[in-house]
């Protein structure tokens, strides 16, 4: 036998030929005797650090697939070539994209007046809210719940939301860049919609955000249009939500040379009428909430009660101009005096946040080196 004590000698362990015998009792318990080797983390005469090259490759790839935006090739380590690396920590050449977030409100108060209403458009400045400049790069924008004014019907047919669903669709941003439905539908967000039974219903997005699947170059213009379901539902095509204006001129009438018991306005903004108050007919109690201003007559008891800046409520819709207001005696109002009313359930108040990509360090996490 040979003294070499490093030399292999046979052993009552080592694995039985196929077919014969069973494992070693450290294979059946999991437990053995014999020490563990660690792998070293160089390669024998070689200066490369495997985890290392391995660690590098992996942030590279990383990076360039969801920080880069542009050529991978920009987001690389100081250097591609395994052979060049040594040990130590790897460098790594950024080329400072981030993401930003602009968050706006869009209030029906401050609308542009180029939309058509009954159309169910309405639309925004975003330079006037972004201090005279537009949202660049975007590739996701979140909206809040909202309340949207409810479209009044004859009570005889069904609910115009019938479906409790309503569609909005962000206008100008094409159609390969939105959900698609049949017969031409597209839109950006499903709304649920709760409170069916107030004057104002909630809509709540079932999925708040919308990732674009390329940015949007540039938005100045923020316009939503928005849909349902057509209560035909075989034609599978949808129906625009009228927008009701917020905003209206208004005049006090006369009888006999003098105001009414309660007092009565006609609208004389053209192509409004008192849908947007109601069905003609007495209003649900407590009525419509509205606030005057501007109402300067003959009478100063008068016009403190009209332009009350707690507001008033219209508690009955007499045509498709006139409505009155219950507990205002204008009897001592001489003449028809002009003001201006907001009727406050049509008020649309929407909060949006814009996800843009930046070429300048922002708050997102940073790889500038790899430890």
């Amino acid at each position: 036998m040979s003294n070499n004590p490093y030399a292999i000698r046979p052993t009552q362990q080592s694995l039985p030929r196929a077919g014969r015998g069973t494992y070693p009792q450290e294979h059946m318990t999991g437990q053995t005797t014999s020490k563990k080797c660690a792998i070293p983390r160089v390669m024998p005469n070689s200066n490369l650090d495997v985890k290392e090259l391995l660690k590098q490759e992996t942030y590279r790839q990383d990076e360039a697939q969801y920080l880069g935006f542009g050529d991978p090739g920009e987001l690389s380590f100081a250097s591609n070539s395994a052979a060049s690396v040594s040990k130590g920590p790897a460098t790594v050449v950024s080329n400072n994209h981030g993401f930003e977030w602009v968050e706006l409100y869009f209030d029906s108060v401050n609308r542009n007046r180029v939309t058509t209403l009954a159309n169910g458009d309405i639309a925004w400045s975003i330079n006037n809210l972004n201090n005279s400049q537009g949202i660049s790069s975007i590739i996701g924008i979140v909206l809040e719940p909202f309340y949207f004014p409810k479209v009044d019907v004859d009570p005889t047919l069904p609910d115009f939301f019938y479906y409790r669903r309503v569609f909005i669709e962000i206008v100008g941003t094409g159609s390969q860049q939105s959900i698609l439905g049949p017969n031409g539908q597209r839109f950006h967000f499903e709304c649920q919609v709760s409170n069916a039974n107030g004057q104002a219903v909630l809509l709540t997005p079932i999925r708040s955000t919308f990732y674009f699947t390329q940015p949007l170059i540039e938005l100045t213009t923020f316009q939503l249009r928005f849909t349902v379901p057509k209560t035909d539902i075989f034609t599978l095509t949808p129906k625009v939500v009228p927008i009701y204006e917020g905003t209206v001129e208004i005049l006090s009438l006369t009888t006999g040379g003098f105001g009414y018991n309660p007092i009565r306005f006609t609208i004389t903004t053209p192509g409004v009428s008192t849908n947007i108050i109601g069905l003609i007919g007495a209003l649900t109690a407590p009525g419509v909430a509205a606030f005057i201003t501007g109402y300067v007559s003959n009478d100063a008891a008068t016009n403190g009660s009209v332009n009350n800046a707690s507001g008033v409520f219209i508690t009955n819709v007499i045509d498709a101009t006139t409505f009155e207001i219950a507990g205002i005696d204008a009897t001592a109002v001489n003449a028809q005096f002009s003001a201006t009313m907001f009727v406050a359930k049509n008020r649309i108040a929407i909060a949006a946040r814009f996800l843009s990509v930046v070429t300048k360090i922002t708050n997102h996490v940073s790889i500038s080196d790899v430890s």
